[in-house]
C-alpha cells in the first residue's frame, strides 16, 4: 500500500514537472542555431512570378519540402512573402525572402537570397528568426535555375 501512494506521487510530479517545462517552453522561446542544406528549381513563369520547389535537411526540421510563389518586381529583384517549408512530421516553417540577380548568363545566374523567418503551425507557431544571406550559383536551363546552398542563422521557437 505504501510502495502505491509513492508510485502515484511520484507519476503526479512527473507530470507536473512535465507540463511544467512544456508550458515554460511556449511561453519562453528560445534563440537556437539554425542551418538549412537545400537545393531547387526556380521556374519563371508569365508576369515575373516564379515557382520555387526545394528539398533538404534543416536543424529543427529534419528532411523538408519547400515551395514558394515569387514575383519579380524588377530585372534584378524578386521576392516571396511566405514559402512553406513542410518538416519531417507535418509541422510548417514559413520563410518569407528576397532574391537579388547579381549576374545572369544563358548558363548561369548567380544570385544572393536574404531570409526571414516569419511563423510556423505546431512547434514552429509564432517562430522567428534570421537564416545568413547566403549567394548563389544556379544553373539556367529550359526548366528553370537550378540551385543548392547551405546558410546559417538562429531560429527562436
Amino acid at each position: 500500500m505504501l510502495k502505491s501512494k509513492w508510485s502515484i506521487a511520484l507519476a503526479f510530479l512527473a507530470c507536473a514537472l512535465f507540463l511544467a517545462t512544456n508550458v515554460n517552453a511556449k511561453n519562453n522561446p528560445m534563440a537556437r542555431p539554425f542551418m538549412i542544406k537545400g537545393s531547387g528549381i526556380v521556374q519563371m513563369l508569365d508576369g515575373g512570378k516564379t515557382l520555387v520547389t526545394e528539398t533538404g535537411t534543416a536543424t529543427h526540421l529534419g528532411k523538408y519540402t519547400a515551395t514558394g510563389n515569387g514575383q519579380f518586381d524588377s530585372p534584378i529583384h524578386g521576392f516571396y512573402e511566405k514559402s512553406v517549408y513542410i518538416a519531417a512530421n507535418g509541422d510548417e516553417l514559413w520563410l518569407k525572402g528576397d532574391a537579388y540577380i547579381l549576374s545572369f548568363t544563358a548558363t548561369e545566374c548567380i544570385f544572393t537570397m536574404d531570409f526571414e523567418i516569419i511563423g510556423g503551425t505546431g512547434r514552429f507557431d509564432g517562430a522567428t528568426g534570421k537564416p545568413d544571406p547566403v549567394t548563389v550559383t544556379g544553373d539556367v536551363s529550359a526548366a528553370g535555375i537550378t540551385y543548392s546552398y547551405i546558410t546559417t542563422g538562429t531560429i527562436t521557437y
